[in-house]
């Protein structure tokens, strides 16, 4: 199978998508740390089943809009757990 290649600006484009979506999300919801392990996997699992709705539907905005907040999710649960302050 020959896929075809992503050139660097579409993937710098899509890192400073998913960036821009996490301080939109934290400017909503605010800046406060993730409980626990838990709480991230809780979060993420609700994502997950949110992005297999939206593929269910076909929609490509939407499925981007899903990954962007399973993104969100990653990024910020790496945060809280190297500050310390997951338990």
């Amino acid at each position: 199978m020959n896929r075809r290649l992503i050139s660097n600006k579409e993937i710098s484009e899509s890192v400073s998508e998913c960036i821009d979506k996490m301080y939109q999300t934290l400017d909503e919801k605010g800046f406060g740390s993730y409980a626990s392990i838990h709480e991230i996997g809780g979060v993420m699992k609700e994502e997950w089943r949110e992005f297999w709705d939206e593929i269910h539907g076909n929609d490509h905005d939407q499925i981007v809009e899903e990954l962007k907040d399973i993104a969100t999710v990653c990024m910020f649960g790496v945060a809280c757990i190297k500050a310390g302050f997951v338990d």
